[in-house]
């Protein structure tokens, strides 16, 4: 799977949860996560530079980040068949 096919999964479930909120506000940290899950993806090169990128989010100084990282590292790596990796 790449990032591309995992972000286009992540953001269909995204816009479901989205959808069923009724979301009014452009700042709701469900956008703001849709958001930062198109830039990561547009920042990986390839699979593994993404699990990397997802991996250093989850230690990330930002919160939203870490919400988002914490949510889809465990899923990218389950789609991947990799084990995930342990946090600190």
């Amino acid at each position: 799977m790449t990032p591309e096919e995992f972000c286009q999964l992540a953001m269909a479930d995204y816009e479901r949860h989205w959808a069923a909120a009724a979301g009014h506000q452009e700042r709701h940290p469900l956008r703001v996560k849709m958001e930062l899950l198109r830039r990561i993806t547009e920042q990986a090169r390839d699979p593994d530079e993404f699990g990397r990128l997802l991996a250093e989010g989850c230690a990330s100084d930002d919160p939203i980040r870490v919400l988002l990282c914490n949510d889809l590292s465990a899923r990218w790596e389950r789609l991947r068949g990799v084990a995930p990796a342990r946090q600190p």
